[in-house]
């Protein structure tokens, strides 16, 4: 038999003993019966079938030890003895119902939050993204450099000329693409979708190494002539879902935004882009004129690249600063202050989630795996008093012919089976855990890493899948192995002298012996108390952003964005929006409406600007603002306080001369406290070109970024004035509920342009909301990690006062026979719980202090160190130690000195 056969035989016999059985016990009858027949026959007189069964069988021997032997050389008596420990193990846990419910359960918070965590960060940042060879694919940007006190930029997007030209000058990558996404109104019909696509090039779906499936790739690979066919690849699922999966959908027409697109293919089934919210994409280079894409000054594009065989990331990094300089050469910046640009390139799989969204998962990942830690110290504090209580049954199974190694087996048996319970109670904690954690959209990605425009991760991609529910399985196992040797091994330590003593008998006077025990319980200790700190720190930063004033009043505002129709031409914009106001000021419940091209708290355009009453600037006269293009409407309706000058009005329009608001923050910042009204300001488009507007007032501060960000240079254009802005999102003030208007608002809209989509629909408050969502969350998951590690604190602590005062129960009564008040024996207990609490806390501080400052880029307004927290954690883990101590306490007040000489 060779050696694969052999152990498929042994497989089988584990796997389905009570075959091996019946298989042993007929072969043992066969021979029984083969010896039976032979003595008959040998023998000289007549035998009865019987005797010659009887005689065959002491010829044979003992049947019995042939079976067991049999078994054990199978390796089945090792299968019957961990089924016997499992039983018995059972049998046990059904006899002290809380002891193993206050096990499992622990166990279960502990493996089942740390799986769900695990599922948030391997989802989101250690799963291969879905792409041929990810590794292999780089980022690369163009960077512009830091000089005369200008920050350095290094995640600038491309033009597509620019695109062009790298890909013709550089021999580092295979094959180069470029993509950008954007929203898009897909008619069908009579109706009209909003869906995402990206712009693309021929070159993109071969270097991300994806298939199609039906049709072709994009023609004209490098062609931007007017004439190229505009052309469209379907996403899978719009495909399928859209037209039924029809493959006659090859070579028919999609009104895309009123273009005309010709449907050349379908993408394979999941794909959705390197942005992940792509439906269908578009070849750019065919693209409408009135798109830009000729233009080599309209950075729009992300560069995506597949390195060479042999070519490294450091290889790579170099080459793009060259190809890079070479691009700029080409087509130099049309402001000279910028300096000579270059290129970056980085690994894609390190840009998909935003550096904050990255420390934020390490950060959950690391308290999650302390609160795993406090729960494992407390099982193995818990295991460790019940070992102590077994100490008498332990020592008479030894004297009985046990071996240490048998009952230590059963002990570990004991641990892994409660394990094993507490996993199977993880998967539910787990997946109710990535359930709700799937559930917070707005930690999406896509909103945070718009530096690099990836999002192909996003929360609603976690799931509880094979590899959480195998960190689940190995986590219970390694749990019950490693946090069970220890009980195991002290309670096979003891002997039968020992053991039989009544060690509860003894009088103890003098210093305790530092064991175990104390040890675990310091370590729960310290753990809860860096949980805590960390908690207390968010807590009190989300108190802080609450009181923060973004600048501008939400309440009753809802906020849409409605582009322009396509019926509509691009020299009617101003009517066609000053029509959609006009209807939206007759609906009922509605006080007032206002256009901005960006809502507050989601930063959407940016600008250089110089003082154009002075000479053309050096490098470090520029400065960066936020430029913003508002109806005169939205200072007032938002209550933007107007604090100097005045504020624009209807007759600010395209012939009268071009006028800005500029903020508090941009006056001081541009005039160092000069009066600004009335001086001209020059800022640049997206062109690279400069305008000049003259300043007409200054406006309050508004946040444009963040909840927990500090107000910058603001610029407000009249709408009126711009000739390019036609993604406008309005705002409408409801004189009761905001969330009411809704479907008013809407049916509104359509009813001026039929069929036509509103999107990004929602109230101003709730904008407020999610922009502290990342805060809340962090906060709120690292707070229940902290309540469930104090409260497992306070489990150890009370198990180890309470297992001391039932130690000690005839010292207690020894003091109080001779004189000892409750007060002495209450502070004899209690000395011996603050001790340990003292001991963990201050170990728990010092690693505090040092652990919170990961914490320091989420902070607002608050230090690591901050006094307040670090004594309201000395202040609540004092009264938890105190409440987990007063019930053994009044115990031991309660000892009668009596009853404890009777019990001798």
């Amino acid at each position: 038999m060779s050696l694969i056969d052999g152990w498929s035989h042994r497989v089988r016999q584990w796997v389905n003993p009570q075959q091996h059985d019946r298989d042993l016990n007929d072969e043992l009858s066969f021979h029984v019966e083969r010896e039976a027949a032979q003595l008959a026959h040998n023998s000289r007189a007549p035998i009865s079938a019987q005797d010659a069964l009887v005689a065959a069988r002491r010829q044979i021997g003992n049947l019995t030890w042939v079976r067991e032997e049999t078994r054990r050389v199978a390796g089945l008596a090792t299968v019957d003895a961990f089924l016997q420990d499992v039983r018995f193990a059972v049998r046990s846990f059904r006899s002290t119902p809380a002891f193993t419910a206050i096990v499992v359960i622990t166990l279960a918070l502990g493996i089942g939050f740390t799986a769900a965590i695990y599922s948030a960060v391997n989802a989101l940042l250690l799963r291969p993204l879905p792409f041929r060879e990810p590794q292999q694919l780089m980022s690369v940007s163009l960077k512009i450099p830091g000089v005369a006190g200008r920050r350095e930029i290094d995640n600038r997007r491309w033009s597509y000329p620019k695109v062009v030209a790298f890909r013709a000058a550089q021999s580092t990558y295979t094959d180069v693409t470029a993509w950008t996404l954007s929203q898009f109104t897909v008619r069908l019909g009579d109706k009209a979708h909003r869906v995402g696509g990206e712009y693309t090039d021929s070159r993109y779906l071969p270097t991300l190494g994806i298939g199609l499936a039906l049709g072709k790739n994009f023609p004209n690979r490098d062609s931007l002539t007017s004439g190229a066919e505009v052309t469209v690849i379907l996403g899978y699922a719009l495909w399928r879902d859209t037209f039924g999966a029809d493959s006659a959908i090859i070579g028919k027409t999609l009104q895309v935004d009123g273009f005309p697109f010709t449907v050349v293919g379908v993408a394979a089934a999941k794909f959705r882009g390197v942005s992940g919210e792509a439906d269908f994409w578009m070849a750019a280079a065919a693209a409408p004129s009135g798109w830009g894409n000729s233009d080599p000054y309209n950075h729009s594009y992300f560069l995506l690249g597949r390195l060479k065989p042999g070519v490294t990331v450091a290889q790579a990094t170099v080459a793009a600063a060259q190809v890079g300089a070479q691009v700029d050469a080409q087509f130099p910046s049309r402001d000279q202050s910028l300096g000579h640009w270059s290129a970056v390139a980085h690994e894609l799989d390190g840009e998909r989630t935003a550096p904050n969204v990255r420390k934020m998962l390490y950060i959950l990942l690391g308290a999650v795996l302390l609160m795993l830690l406090t729960a494992c110290a407390n099982v193995a504090n818990l295991l460790l008093v019940r070992a102590s209580a077994r100490q008498r049954e332990v020592a008479v199974r030894l004297a009985l012919g046990a071996t240490r190694a048998r009952l230590a087996r059963q002990l570990l048996a004991e641990s892994v089976v409660l394990a094993l319970a507490g996993g199977v109670g993880s998967l539910f904690v787990g997946y109710t855990s990535v359930k709700m954690l799937a559930s917070v959209q707005t930690l999406m990605l896509g909103q945070t890493n718009g530096f690099t425009g990836l999002g192909t991760a996003y929360m609603s991609a976690i799931q509880f899948d094979f590899t959480a529910f195998a960190v689940t399985a190995s986590l219970a196992l390694a749990t019950g192995l490693i946090f069970g040797f220890a009980p195991a091994l002290h309670a096979t330590r003891t002997s039968l002298l020992t053991a039989t003593k009544d060690s509860g008998n003894t009088v103890t006077i003098g210093p305790r012996r530092f064991t175990m025990r104390h040890a675990l319980t310091i370590a729960e200790i310290s753990f809860a108390v860096v949980l805590l700190a960390g908690s207390g720190l968010m807590i009190r930063s989300v108190n802080h952003l609450m009181s923060v004033r973004p600048g501008f009043d939400a309440a009753g505002i809802l906020a849409l964005r409605v582009n322009r129709a396509p019926e509509w031409s691009r020299d009617s914009i101003t009517t066609y929006y000053d029509g959609v106001m006009a209807r939206l000021s007759e609906t009922p419940g509605v006080s007032g409406v206002a256009m901005s091209d960006c809502p507050p708290l989601a930063r959407c355009g940016s600008a250089d600007a110089f003082l154009a009453d002075r000479p053309r600037p050096s490098n470090e006269r520029m400065f960066g603002v936020g430029m913003h293009f508002i109806s005169p409407e939205f200072p007032s309706l938002l209550k933007i306080p107007l604090i100097h000058g005045r504020a624009f009005t209807r007759h600010d329009d395209e012939r009268a001369p071009r006028v800005a608001l500029v903020s508090e923050r941009a006056a001081k910042r541009l005039w160092n406290g000069d009066d600004p009204i009335g001086r001209p300001l020059a800022f640049s488009t997206a062109t690279n070109k400069f305008d000049t507007a003259t300043v007409v007032g200054i406006v309050g501060d508004v946040l444009y970024d963040s909840m927990d960000s500090r107000p910058v240079a603001e610029v407000y254009v009249s709408y009126y004035q711009t000739h390019f802005t036609y993604r406008m999102m309005l705002f409408v003030q409801a004189r009761n509920s905001a969330s009411n208007l809704t479907a008013s608002v809407v049916n509104t809209l359509h009813a001026f342009a039929p069929g036509f989509p509103v999107h990004e629909i929602g109230t101003l408050d709730s904008r407020v909301n999610e922009s502290m969502t990342n805060v809340r969350v962090t906060t709120g998951i690292l707070t229940i990690f902290a309540v469930v590690a104090l409260l497992l604190a306070m489990m150890g602590t009370y198990g180890v006062v309470a297992y001391t005062v039932s130690q000690r129960t005839r010292e207690i009564g020894v003091r109080v026979a001779l004189g000892a008040t409750s007060a002495h024996i209450s502070k004899l207990v209690l000395w011996h719980a603050v001790s340990l609490a003292a001991i963990g806390l201050g170990v728990g501080m010092a690693v505090a202090i040092v652990a919170t400052t990961a914490l320091r880029s989420m902070l607002y307004e608050v230090a690591p160190s901050d006094p307040v927290t670090l004594v309201g954690i000395v202040v609540l883990l004092g009264a938890s130690v105190l409440a987990a101590t007063w019930f053994p306490a009044r115990k031991a007040m309660r000892v009668m000195p009596a009853s404890v000489m009777r019990a001798q």
